[in-house]
């Protein structure tokens, strides 16, 4: 499975339409009628990031390469998805290939474009989906619990673990609940990993307004959305950011300036979904330019190497670790050795967000 994000929803909900905005190009087809896209549409997007230009400037490098993530436009769900109804097969196969999820969901109005189920309802198109990938996740699990059926029934002690783990998941399912809100242990959560369950994705709700509803959007229209969904919900007009691609940096600003908005409304749906993957930034630096680097929160500094060059990983002897907040206080990498901000470390040290790392190896 690849560290991406599927993007989701009914068919007309906006699916395409914000993949091209992320991408800041017209490749995905997008219309008025259902159904346009029918094999997903893969795109590479870069994270905004301020910190890179700031290390540039500190160390006087010509240029700056930002992380990226790989967004997924995924073909419209409809109801009975999970029964192969619509483009339900290619649709939830779609969605086991990527590791999170953005659900978008119709609140723009718009009399040439239908809504599939005949009315703008945000809290029916997320029941509509959420169902679907429970009904789906059920039908994983009831395969999965015939098949180990027998061996738990004559005492198998791991087969009985694994039954009653999936008893415990589907029973929860049963009630509509996502499979990662279900209390798990470690073990548990181990031994359902390889399910690959669609509703164990993390999932960033997204609200696609109509560019009138700007800066300000009328949460009013959102009275019975689950508090989930608030939790995790980015306001987005995705026909307009969609038309910012084919203007310039400047007339965006401007543009942006005029309704009160400091920044693109993108800008916050890629940070947060950048979080939903759990993902933190550590940069390199060569004589020309400074890199952003994405990696698991958590990972060790040998896993960092190994994203530069497997050589690294093979003749790895040290890294030195500079954070950035240090640079930016200390102006100069020089200056930072100076104060001993700059520490070595061995294989085991655990990135954090922002470190600058320089990589020794024989």
């Amino acid at each position: 499975m690849s560290l991406s994000i599927g993007i989701v929803g009914l068919p007309n909900a906006g699916k395409s339409t914000l993949f091209n905005a992320l991408l800041k190009q017209r490749k995905a087809a997008t219309a008025i009628h259902p159904f346009t896209t029918i094999e997903p549409n893969v795109g590479i997007i870069c994270v905004p990031d301020i910190r890179l230009q700031k290390i540039k400037r500190i160390l006087k490098l010509k240029s700056t390469i930002p992380a990226t993530i790989k967004f997924v436009d995924i073909a419209g769900l409809v109801k009975g998805a999970h029964k192969g109804e619509g483009l339900g097969n290619q649709f939830l196969s779609h969605i086991r290939e990527v590791s999170t999820l953005i659900l978008i969901f119709r609140l723009f109005e718009n009399k040439n474009v239908s809504h599939v189920e005949g009315k703008i309802s945000p809290q029916n198109d997320i029941e509509t989906i959420l169902t679907e990938l429970i009904l789906a996740d059920m039908k994983t699990l009831q395969k999965k619990i015939e098949e180990i059926r027998g061996k738990a029934n004559s005492g198998d002690k791991k087969a009985s673990f694994e039954f009653d783990t999936l008893e415990k998941l589907n029973l929860h399912l049963n009630k509509e609940m996502l499979a990662a809100e279900v209390p798990l242990t470690k073990d548990e959560k181990k031994m359902v990993r390889p399910l690959n369950l669609l509703t164990m994705k993390p999932i960033l709700y997204v609200a696609n307004i109509s560019e009138s509803d700007l800066p300000k959007p009328k949460i009013s229209a959102l009275p019975e959305i689950p508090k989930k969904v608030f939790e995790s919900l980015v306001f987005v007009s995705a026909k307009l950011e969609e038309e910012f691609s084919d203007l310039e940096k400047k007339e965006v600003k401007e543009y942006l300036s005029s309704i009160g908005m400091k920044r693109s409304s993108l800008d916050n749906l890629i940070r947060d979904a950048y979080k939903l993957l759990n993902l933190i930034t550590f940069y390199t630096k060569t004589e020309d330019y400074v890199q952003a680097w994405p990696i698991k929160n958590g990972s060790t500094v040998l896993r960092a190497a190994g994203k530069i060059h497997t050589d690294f990983v093979k003749k790895f002897i040290r890294a030195e670790i500079l954070s950035y907040n240090n640079l930016v206080d200390s102006q100069s990498i020089l200056e930072a050795s100076k104060k001993g901000l700059i520490h070595a470390v061995g294989k085991k040290y655990k990135v954090q967000n922002r470190d600058i790392i320089h990589f020794k190896h024989s």
